[in-house]
Formats: C-alpha cells, sequence, structure tokens
C-alpha cells in the first residue's frame, strides 16, 4: 500500500481578503530559488518570489489545491532548466498579491507564464572575480534577545585573515579562489569592521518564532538603515525560540546577494562558503544519489572548515581557467590539487574538462585531484585521491561525484550505461601535491541513444528493458534494484551507443500506477535517439512500450556495381507567348534541365556530369499539341526536350527533377520563363538495382554502403570475408551447422561423472577466491574476467569488493549482468545451486531469452537442446547441473 509522500515545505495559512496589494491581472513575480540547510547536514528547496512593488520576497501559493503540489511542479521546472533563479519571471491573469503571498487561482501552473529576464546582480554566467564587498549584520531585540556573538567576533570570522583567528570567510574564499576573489568589508555611517548592529526593540521576538520571518524582517529593518548595498548581505539572526527552527542552521537565495545565518552558524567557515555559493549560482553536490552526499567540497553537506569548492563548482566560478585541459582524445601527465596551484608547471593540469557531446553523453565529466592540504586540508570525502564527477550539461546544475581512484586504480564511465567509455586511469599519487593521470575519451562510432528517467517517490516500483528488435538482443536493462532508496525524485541519465535498427522500449512500474501523480511524484522518461527524441510519458499503469527505428540489413545482397544504364525522359515546358522567339531560350533551358538532373543524382550520391546528359529540344506550335491533354496548353507554343541520362534508372527521378526546374525556372530572372508549366516523364525503366539474388549466407545480411557498392553484415560467431561478400568462420573457430555458429573445437569430456559430489579439498580452494559455505561447488571462478562498461578493461571478480567504500555501488552496477552473476557468483550472493536460477540466455534463433530451466523442460526436445547449447560457455557455465557440469572437479578445473 502506498501513503501520500511529499516532502516537506512550511506549510502557509491562505488569508482572503478583498483588498489586493496588486490588482488581478497585473501581478508578477521574479521567482528564486531558496535553499534551506539543516544543522543535520541536509536542505530543503523552496520557490519564492521577489515583489518588485514592495521589494520583498513573498511566498507563492495558491487558492485552490494543494500548496505542495503547486511547489513540486515549480521546483520541477527549475530541475529541468525551464526557470532560472532570479531571471524567471512568472505571470497570471487571475494571480495577485495580497500581504506576503501571492496567490494563484490553482496549483497547476498550466496557465501561467513565464519570461526570462536578466539579473544585474546575477554573478552565475560572468564567473566570480574581482573585490566583493560583504556587510554582516547583528540583531538586538528587546527582553535581552539578541545575536549571542558580539560584532567583534562576527567581524573576526568573515573578515580577519590574522593566524590568531585562523580561518575566516575572506581568508578561505581568496585561498580557494587563488586570489581571483577578495574580499573587502562594506562601509558606512554606523558600520565597524564590516559589521553593522540594528535595533529590533520595536519587534516582539516570541511573536515571531518562524525564522524566515525573523529573517525577512530583519533584512527590511536593515535595509532602512543603509545608504546603498554592499556584493553580500550576511544576516547574523539571534536563535530561534522555535524548537523545529532551531535546527535550521542557515539559507540563502540562489543568484541573489542575500544569506542568513541562525546565530552561531553565522562563525562556520564552511556554512559560509556554502551559503555564498548559492548566492554565486552554486548547486549541490551529490553522490550515490544522496543529495548533499559529497563531501569533497563546501556545496556538500556540512563537514571540515577548510574544504573548498570541487572541480564543476571551480570551472563554473571561472577558477584555476589556466589550468583547466579540455579532453576530446586522450591526455596524460601530472594533475595537481588546488593547494598546489602555484607547483603546477604550463603542461600540468588542475581541472581535466569532457563536455557532453551528442554522439556521447549529456553529461559533463570532469576529473581532479582533491590534495588535502593547506586551505583544502579538511576535505571530507577522497582527501588525496583522484575524483571523477558528473554535471548535466550547462551551468547553474547539480554535480554528482562518481568515482574516487586511488594508486594503481582506474575508471571507465561517462554516465550510468553510457558506451564508449571515458577511461581514467591514475598512476602514482604524490602526497597531496599531484596523481600521475591518463584520461582517454572514445568517442561513439554508432549511433547515441539516451535514457532520461525521472524517478516518482516509490522508484523502487521502476524498471526498463531495450531490445533490438532486428536480431532479438536485449541491448540494456534496468531492474528495480538499481533504482532503490536514495534514488527517489532523481534524473538518471542512461545514454548508450547502438548501431542504427529497430528497438523496443518498455518501462515498467511493479504497482501498475505508472511514475507520473499527483500523489506519488511527479516521474518521467524520455528515450532520444540519433538526437531525436522518440518515447516519452510518465502516465501508464503496468507497463508502456514504444517501438521506433527501422533495421537496415537488406535481405538480397548485391555482388557487382549496378551498370549504368540509358534513361530517357521527356519534359515539356508550356505557356510561352507565340510572338517571342523561342529558339533564344532553349539554350537557357537545356542548362536549367541539365543542372537540375546533376543536383537530383548528386543528392542520390552519383557524381553525374554533363557529359552524362544529352537533349534534343523542339520548338512545338498550338496546331501540333492538339492531341496532348489540354493541361499542357497553357499558352500558344511549347518547348519539348527528349533527354537521355546514363546513370542508374532507380535514381533517375521524374517527380523530383520536375520540381527542381520548375523551381528554377521560377528563380531565373529571366521574365520569358515566369509562370511556365513544366512536365517532366519517364520514357522507360529499368527493374530497380542493386540486388542481384545472392544472398550473404550463414548469419549475415546484405547492407548497401555507397550508391554503388553493397557488403555483408555479419552476425552471431561470423566475421565478413576478405572480399566482404560473405559471412564465414574466423580461423579459430569451426562452423557448426545444426546451430549456425562458429563454434570452438570440441575438448574431450570425462568419461565418468561422479554420482555423487566430492568434498571439495583445501587443494581445489582457489587461495584468493570467495566461496560459499553452504554450496562448496559454487565459488567465484578467479581465472575468468569481466569486462566493465564500455569494453575498455578486463577485471576479477575481486575487483567488485577490493574498495569498500565502492563495494555496494559496484555490484549494484555490474551483478545484475548474467556473465558477472555467473562468473562472480559467491561475491554477487548468487550462490543457490548450480543452475543460476535468475540468468538468461539468447536462443540461437535469437528471437527470445530463456532460463535453465527451459533446457530440460520439454523432455522430449531435452537431450536436443542440451546438445546444440551446453557447447556454449556462457550456457554451460549459467546451468551446470541442466548441462551435467556441477561437480567439484569441473567447476574446479575452471578456477
Amino acid at each position: 500500500m502506498k501513503f501520500n509522500f511529499l516532502p516537506f515545505l512550511a506549510s502557509i495559512a491562505h488569508p482572503v481578503s478583498s483588498s489586493f496589494k496588486s490588482v488581478t491581472g497585473d501581478s508578477s513575480c521574479t521567482l528564486f530559488l531558496k535553499f534551506t540547510l539543516f544543522k543535520d547536514g541536509h536542505e530543503e528547496a523552496q520557490v519564492d518570489c521577489f515583489d518588485e512593488e514592495t521589494k520583498s520576497f513573498i511566498k507563492v501559493t495558491s487558492l485552490e489545491g494543494s500548496e505542495e503540489h503547486l511547489q513540486d511542479r515549480l521546483l520541477q521546472k527549475f530541475k529541468t532548466g525551464e526557470l532560472i533563479s532570479g531571471e524567471s519571471t512568472m505571470m497570471h491573469k487571475e494571480a495577485f498579491v495580497e500581504d506576503s503571498y501571492y496567490f494563484l487561482p490553482s496549483d497547476d501552473v498550466g496557465d501561467a507564464a513565464f519570461e526570462h529576464k536578466p539579473n544585474a546582480r546575477n554573478r552565475r554566467r560572468l564567473g566570480i572575480a574581482g573585490d566583493l564587498t560583504v556587510l554582516a549584520v547583528r540583531f538586538d531585540y528587546a527582553d535581552d534577545v539578541s545575536t549571542s556573538a558580539t560584532m567583534a567576533q562576527i567581524s573576526a570570522k568573515w573578515f580577519d585573515t590574522s593566524a590568531a583567528i585562523g580561518i575566516s570567510f575572506k581568508s578561505q574564499a581568496e585561498a580557494c579562489s587563488d586570489d581571483t576573489v577578495t574580499v573587502s568589508m562594506f562601509t558606512g555611517p554606523n558600520i565597524v569592521d564590516g559589521v553593522i548592529e540594528v535595533d529590533m526593540t520595536g519587534t516582539d521576538f516570541n511573536e515571531t518564532a518562524n525564522i524566515y520571518d525573523i529573517g525577512e524582517e530583519a533584512w527590511d529593518a536593515t535595509e532602512e538603515v543603509l545608504s546603498g548595498l554592499p556584493d553580500h548581505l550576511v544576516l547574523c539572526l539571534p536563535p530561534s525560540p522555535s524548537d523545529e527552527y532551531n535546527e535550521i542552521a542557515g539559507w540563502a537565495y540562489l543568484n541573489h546577494y542575500v544569506s542568513a545565518y541562525n546565530d552561531d552558524r553565522c562563525l562556520h567557515t564552511k556554512v559560509q562558503l556554502h551559503e555564498i555559493g548559492h548566492n554565486w549560482g552554486l548547486h549541490h553536490s551529490t553522490s550515490n544519489g544522496e543529495e548533499y552526499g559529497d563531501l569533497s567540497g563546501s556545496m556538500g553537506g556540512i563537514s571540515g572548515q577548510q574544504a573548498c569548492f570541487n572541480a564543476p563548482k571551480n570551472m563554473e566560478l571561472g577558477w584555476y581557467s589556466d589550468k583547466t585541459v579540455t579532453v576530446s582524445d586522450t591526455w596524460s601527465g601530472k594533475l595537481y590539487g588546488i593547494s598546489s596551484y602555484a607547483s603546477a608547471a604550463s603542461s600540468d593540469a588542475v581541472i581535466l574538462y569532457i563536455p557532453s557531446t551528442s554522439s556521447r553523453s549529456r553529461f559533463d565529466i570532469f576529473v581532479s585531484f582533491n590534495g588535502a592540504s593547506g586551505m583544502n586540508s579538511a576535505t571530507g570525502l577522497g582527501a588525496d585521491k583522484v575524483l571523477v564527477h558528473y554535471r548535466n550539461s550547462g551551468t547553474g546544475e547539480k554535480s554528482s561525484l562518481e568515482e574516487i581512484l586511488g594508486t594503481g586504480e582506474s575508471f571507465i564511465g561517462g554516465g550510468s550505461f553510457i558506451t564508449p567509455a571515458i577511461s581514467v586511469s591514475v598512476g602514482s599519487i604524490s602526497g597531496s601535491t599531484y596523481a600521475d593521470v591518463t584520461v582517454t575519451v572514445e568517442p561513439c562510432r554508432d549511433l547515441p541513444l539516451t535514457i532520461i528517467l525521472d524517478t516518482d517517490y516509490y522508484p523502487e516500483e521502476t524498471s526498463w528493458t531495450l531490445t533490438n528488435n532486428c536480431n532479438g538482443d536485449e541491448v540494456s536493462s534496468a531492474s528495480t534494484a538499481l533504482y532503490e532508496h536514495p534514488w527517489w525524485d532523481t534524473q538518471h541519465v542512461h545514454t548508450l551507443c547502438v548501431p542504427e535498427g529497430e528497438y523496443s522500449f518498455t518501462i515498467n512500474d511493479s504497482e501498475g500506477d505508472g511514475i507520473w501523480s499527483y500523489n506519488y511524484g511527479y516521474g518521467s522518461y524520455q528515450v532520444q535517439y540519433n538526437g531525436k527524441t522518440v518515447a516519452s510519458g510518465g502516465e501508464f499503469n503496468s507497463t508502456e512500450t514504444t517501438i521506433f527505428g527501422e533495421c537496415v540489413f537488406f535481405l538480397l545482397c548485391c555482388k557487382q556495381k549496378p551498370t549504368f544504364t540509358s534513361n530517357e525522359m521527356k519534359i515539356t515546358f508550356s505557356g510561352f507567348d507565340e510572338s517571342i522567339d523561342l529558339t533564344t531560350l532553349i539554350t537557357a533551358l537545356e542548362t536549367i534541365t541539365k543542372n537540375a538532373i546533376i543536383e537530383v543524382l548528386a543528392e542520390k550520391g552519383f557524381a553525374v556530369t554533363e557529359s552524362n546528359i544529352s537533349i534534343t529540344s523542339t520548338v512545338v506550335s498550338r496546331r501540333n499539341l492538339e492531341e496532348i491533354d489540354s493541361r499542357y496548353l497553357q499558352g500558344t507554343s511549347s518547348i519539348q526536350q527528349d533527354v537521355t541520362v546514363n546513370a542508374p534508372t532507380s535514381a533517375v527521378n521524374s517527380g523530383e527533377i520536375n520540381s527542381n526546374i520548375a523551381t528554377s525556372t521560377a528563380a531565373s530572372g529571366n521574365t520569358n520563363l515566369q509562370g511556365l508549366s513544366v512536365q517532366a516523364s519517364i520514357v522507360y525503366e529499368e527493374p530497380p538495382w542493386p540486388c542481384s539474388g545472392v544472398t550473404c549466407g550463414n548469419a549475415g545480411h546484405c547492407q548497401v554502403t555507397s550508391p554503388t557498392t553493397a557488403l555483408c553484415k555479419c552476425e552471431n560467431t561470423f566475421i565478413p570475408s576478405e572480399s566482404g561478400l560473405e559471412c564465414i568462420c574466423p580461423d579459430e573457430l569451426e562452423f557448426h551447422a545444426n546451430v549456425n555458429r562458429c563454434l570452438p573445437p570440441p575438448t574431450a569430456a570425462p568419461s565418468d561423472l561422479p554420482s555423487v559430489l566430492p568434498s571439495l579439498t583445501p587443494s581445489m580452494v582457489p587461495s584468493n577466491g570467495n566461496i560459499d559455505e553452504e554450496d562448496p561447488t559454487c565459488f567465484d571462478d578467479m581465472s575468468g574476467t569481466f569486462k566493465l562498461f564500455n569494453v575498455m578493461e578486463e577485471v576479477e571478480c575481486a575487483w567488485l569488493t577490493r574498495n569498500k567504500d565502492k563495494t555496494k555501488v559496484r555490484k549494484n552496477k555490474y551483478c545484475i549482468l548474467d556473465e558477472v552473476k555467473s562468473l562472480c557468483q559467491s561475491t554477487c550472493g548468487k550462490c543457490t545451486a548450480c543452475d543460476d536460477k535468475e540468468g538468461t540466455f539468447t536462443l540461437l534463433n535469437m528471437k527470445k531469452r530463456e532460463t535453465c530451466a527451459w533446457l530440460t523442460k520439454n523432455k522430449d526436445k531435452a537431450e536436443k537442446r542440451k546438445e546444440a547449447y551446453c557447447i556454449l560457455d556462457k550456457v554451460r557455465d549459467l546451468c551446470k547441473a541442466s548441462c551435467g557440469a556441477c561437480t567439484v572437479e569441473d567447476r574446479s578445473g575452471r578456477v
């Protein structure tokens, strides 16, 4: 049973009054994202409205429906990039402003209009550089309620760079940016060392328990006493009298200049950098689906005081640009940490940047060395390691920490399921200074296919499968386990590189209610194939399937080039005035016709010149055309062309040529050719090419590779011959007609199989393999390897658990694959007897997949099935019991 699970957003009463501050139909507001950081490290987002009339933030709500739904819909628009904080304005003809609320008629924003206006204070697109002025504010209320820290203490933690203080916002911001940014105290009346105290004794603090309201009132009171505004206004609020709101550490608006802090959090450098980072336009740093899981930098959860920003944030801020290298193929060298930036030579790098491309991934990828020294000594994750981050293409996006690499480790990726790969290999690491790194980018040589999935609040119910209909193979899939908590309400992007063909994409919801609903989250999916959206949705029941693309092979194969033959056409130009001397126009019309034919054939890949075209023109008077269809008789005279074209007959299309000629005469500039009627027709057509009736044979299909050639496309285990005109077996394999496959030569089988499983002796146990104690016949095959995604590296089973911090992620990613489940049975927890009950294999007719039980469920066919399939390594390893290979000797012989 499902429950209505929605993220917490502060509930607001809906006062109704007849006095409106803004008239109905004339109300608009600029939308801002507000991030509230809690003391436990998590953060919540909310959309607020900046009212231009009152110059203050007000809450967005609705007269009808749910405010949570309204917020969720607006947040989704920010998530997809439709809205930009501080730049997007919302307008609605029935909206109005009253008190501190911007009212919409309902929680549906479909009728609202949005437009974008650049924000003068929005530094996000320009980078953060130069001198920034900061003003911190201390507040004094009645009844001895005030900000706990003194003005001197606040000034020290924001501006002091002396050794006695240690760390301040000024020292950290300047150090993290290598002095690209300098921080100065804002000056003015009553401001002492960058801090001003605002008298709030006229406000009853106890009646204003909501820290947001406290902040708004404090902000208003501050700006009333200022003659100008700093680059950053910092509100150091007194502790909230409410237990609920006292859990808040601070809040800030994205792309704005105000940030607020709950009492002593105003003195925490990490909180300062985090909130000011939001002012600078930075989103959160995530990892493993956790919104603030990337503790390597200040935009993740709260960790140590001395931590800077990760590579995606540094690039977005415009810092270390002279040591940012864009990698398009291969880069190898020293990758320095930001704390050792000054030591890097001209050939070294601080940030390696692999931009997204339409043929690879929508992710930007960043590689950096997280040196834990100096201003970054308290980094909370991946200290002195190489980090790989992803970020959706563009600025103002969340970043995701994907991998942490130590000495000798490597990573292949580029986005979940992406092929081909981005390869990152780490050589030696020199303390906290630098790492020797090699990055290789492998381009996609087929067609890009991207699956974009935004999960609802129950992602563990979602799964999908992508199948190649041309051969029946399952290309990729995601089980429900892939999206288990904490992957709810999260976007997942899976990019593959696939050959041209017809595909079926099937998405499933185990609960039978799809992934989009008012109560359970606004999930959606989209499939992009070769740059076009071919499937999308979210509202379905248990399953939804979309078929797209088409198979590119041909049933017949041409073994010779198509011959050039003679094609005859008749082209008639009608509509001339009888008084015109038509003989003077014949040359112009012949040139137009030749150019039209050459252009049409060139679009089909045929290089035809004027020498391949002959034209005989005849002037025909009206009386000679009486027996021709009257639609040609638009004038008193006509010109008829008898045309011969030496080109493949299938390429000579009279309709295309007719259209091209008509366009050319209309655009010729010759007044005598305006308004003519043109009619082209083929006199004789030979049978179409290029089929000769010869097939590739075996598991092959003919594929036309150019207008004049065709070659065999071989499948399964076959390869093209040297001529490319037939499919043959590789030298090391033999042709087996019964299964139409190339297979290894048979090996001698044991003469007798023991009737009782012998006990496993210590000599049979692999020294470095995992063994399942309950089933000693089932353990990891330590002689075998499997390929990491993108087929750029092969690893052993031990790789799955080599790094404890990555074990869960690696097993979730790879143990769903049949090959890995079979090879690493103990590590993957698949030792449930000799046959893998969950694994499947593809039948030789390429139509469907079956489990091991299929081999023996039909007694009459069992022997033939085992004879055909158990000679295949994958089937024999998957179905050891069914294939009669479930013995210790058999298994240990492969270890």
